[in-house]
This record gives structure tokens, sequence and C-alpha cells, in this order.
């Protein structure tokens, strides 16, 4: 069945229309639905406004809550990990005219207690602040050594450092053949005294030994600490490769005149020549703790002696007691 609706008759300028104008209903479905949909899309901007204002204002009120509340924590000094501080040190002690110290010391809580102020950390950088602040103030604070003099040092009775000289022998001088050294594979000892040559003060002493030509000679039995440093330093253009012989050794001896069988080397020390480096130019130290008997020389014997630069402050040998005893056949 076909349904119809009448609507209102509509005025016209002039004449009056007295027939019923009859409207399909599909006509005035659409109308309705077009009109509610345009309502609802009005609801929903209204929604949307309203949440957008709400989502506003809350941001607002948490970004307020969280500045007021970062503002009293800095204020009051309260931590995670409680409200009391994690250190505290009186404020005029750090405030001594040390040149950038001011914002360390800004970034500090100050408080009062018992009358003395206070500045204190309670927080990870506030910490770290008075920790620098610390550290300046004892860079500040550290004093310039004295000037050094023998009257600030002590030292041992027995002890002893001396320079070495060359040996005498016909081969103190490096024979050459086609500019590479003829070297004699023995070893020979060097000097401890050479006519001329005083002992320097400043760099050599001797206490409760006896210097020798060739040695020191113990005077006092114990247990002693011996040193000994060779400068190495070929002075050929040639390479290593050409050498007669490319290892050179220094010895560290002991001579035992009451007990020959306790006589040899004590330490041994090897240097070989090296062709692919940028110098071939080395000072061989060693040293080690002995007994050593009344009587005992020490020597030191060197094979490529020619080789040898004997500079008072790298070719050197020294001894000190570290404490007293006796020998076994005492």
């Amino acid at each position: 069945m076909k349904m119809t609706t009448v609507c209102p008759k509509p005025k016209q300028h002039g004449a009056t229309l007295n027939s019923d104008y009859i409207i399909p209903a599909s006509v005035v479905s659409d109308t309705c639905v077009k009109t509610q949909l345009k309502s609802n899309i009005k609801c929903y901007k209204r929604l949307v406004l309203s949440l957008s204002i709400f989502a506003s204002l809350l941001c607002l009120v948490i970004i307020t809550i969280i500045v007021i509340s970062t503002t009293f924590q800095k204020n009051k000094g309260v931590s995670r990990l409680g409200t009391k501080p994690v250190a505290c040190v009186i404020c005029n002690k750090l405030s001594q005219n040390i040149s950038g110290s001011e914002v360390f010391l800004n970034s500090l809580t100050r408080e009062v207690s018992d009358g003395v102020e206070l500045c204190c950390a309670y927080r990870g950088h506030q910490l770290s602040a008075l920790l620098e602040l610390i550290l300046r103030l004892r860079e500040k604070d550290s004093e310039s050594l004295p000037t050094i003099n023998v009257s600030n040092f002590s030292f041992i009775p027995v002890s002893a450092h001396k320079r070495i000289f060359p040996p005498n022998n016909p081969h103190t001088e490096i024979p050459f053949e086609n500019r590479v050294p003829i070297l004699v594979n023995s070893a020979v000892r060097v000097l401890f005294q050479h006519e001329g040559f005083e002992m320097d003060p400043l760099v050599e002493h001797v206490r409760g030994v006896e210097v020798l030509p060739d040695g020191l000679k113990i005077i006092h039995p114990g247990f002693y600490y011996v040193y000994s440093s060779i400068h190495f330093r070929p002075e050929s253009p040639r390479p290593c490769k050409d050498f007669q012989y490319q290892t050179w050794n220094q010895y560290l001896e002991k001579k035992s005149p009451l007990d020959p069988a306790q006589s040899g080397c004590l330490l041994k020390v090897a240097h070989t020549c090296c062709d692919i480096c940028t110098r071939d130019e080395e000072t061989s130290y060693t040293g080690g703790v002995f007994y050593l008997d009344k009587n005992d020389v020490v020597q030191i014997a060197i094979d490529g002696f020619g080789l040898v630069n004997f500079r008072r402050d790298t070719s050197f040998v020294g001894l000190m007691m570290l404490s007293t005893g006796r020998s076994k056949q005492q």
C-alpha cells in the first residue's frame, strides 16, 4: 500500500491554493535523517571541545603541581632518600674566595644548626658540588715543600753509590774495520776509581764501605740491596747484523777472599742490539738482595765494553745495607 502525507498548503501571492500537496514518505524520511546527522555532529564537536578543554586544564594542573613540588623540594632539601642531608659542611669553611666556587655554593641547601650556618647536600648534584668545593679547598690549603737540604733526610749507616770508569786494557778504544766495530767476546771488570777523577758529592757517596780500584769492599756483614746500571750505545752507522757480536752483557759479581767457593756471579743482564728500533741505545739496570760477608768485594764486569757510555748518571753501581747479620761459618 502506498502511503501519503498531507503537508500544509504553501501560500502564494495573489492566489490561494485550495488543493493539498501530497509529499512522498521517502522524501520526509531523508530530510529527518539529515537533520539528525547534523544534530549528532554538533553534539560530537561539543564533546570533543569539552574534552580538549578538560585535558588542557588537567595538564595545566599537573604542571603546576610538579613545579610547586620541585620548588618545594629544592628549597627544603627533600630527596628520594628522605629529609636528612647526605652531608653538611660549615659554610664559612667553603667560602674562602676560591675563584669559580660561587656556582657550587649557590646549589647547596643552607641550614642553621646551633647558630652555625651549614651548607648541606640532599641530592646527587648537591653532593657533587660539595665534593668539588672540598677538593678546591684542599688544593688551596696545600703548601709547597720547604727547601730540600741534607738535614731533611736521614741516611742508613752503610750505603754507597759510585760512578764507574772504563777498564785499563788495550781495548778501551773500539777498533773498526769497514766501519764495523771489532769486539772482543770476553768480559772485563770496570773501575771504581780513576786517576784524575775525584768523587762527585752531588751524585756519589760512600758510607761504611771501602772503595777499591775495581770494587766495593764490605766492612759490615749483613743483607744488602745491590744494583748496577750500564749504558750501551753503539757508535757505528752500520746495522747490528754486521757486528761480530750482537749481544752484550753486564755481570754483577761477588769475590769472597775468605771463602773463594762463595765467589761468583750474582746478577746478569743481556742487551741485544736492534736493527729495526728507532735508536739502539739502552740503559740496562739490575738489582737484588744478597748476604755479603766482611771483606767481600762487589764488582762489575762487562763484555762489549767498547760500546759502553761511561756517563756518571747512566753507568753506576751502588748498595745499601738492609739488615745486619752473621755468616753461616760464624
